[in-house]
């Protein structure tokens, strides 16, 4: 939860709530957007924060593709790891997308167009806005989509980072 209080009852948080939001674009779209002011102090509440979050993009032909049925794999071990996972997914099938959004993850359909470059950056931003969390600590991490060994070694190598 998100509380929001006026400057004008806490003048000494104006300058570092300023920094924060600069600092963190997803909050200050959502003030800006809203027409509230910078110097509008922010405190977060009751929200875990999340460590990593993987992002990926797909695009398959259909459900009985081998790359596809390798996906599903990845996105049910991120869930069974309690790893985040976002996915744009830019396949024609509604059926593949229904599939990948059973997994656990977030799946969202390829907005943006222009190719897998446009996808990755897509998937990007949604893992910094679309997961409860995210904070400018979280390591936004991309993968292929039918790695699914690599699920398991993003836990193992985070507490070195």
């Amino acid at each position: 939860m998100i509380l929001l209080a006026s400057s004008l009852e806490h003048r000494q948080n104006t300058w570092l709530t300023r920094s924060c939001l600069l600092r963190h674009p997803t909050l200050s779209k959502i003030c800006f957007s809203r027409g509230i002011p910078v110097t509008t102090s922010i405190m977060s509440f009751s929200q875990e924060v999340v460590p990593l979050v993987v992002f990926t993009c797909t695009y398959y032909t259909g459900t009985t593709d081998l790359r596809y049925q390798q996906c599903l794999e990845t996105l049910q071990a991120a869930s069974t790891n309690s790893i985040p996972i976002v996915v744009v997914d830019g396949s024609p099938s509604d059926d593949v997308h229904q599939g990948l959004s059973q997994t656990g993850a977030i799946v969202c359909k390829e907005t943006a167009g222009g190719g897998k470059g446009s996808a990755l950056r897509e998937a990007a931003l949604n893992a910094a806005e679309k997961v409860p969390g995210v904070t400018e600590h979280t390591l936004l991490c991309w993968q292929e989509p039918e790695k699914t060994g690599m699920i398991r070694l993003w836990k193992e190598i985070l507490p070195q980072i």
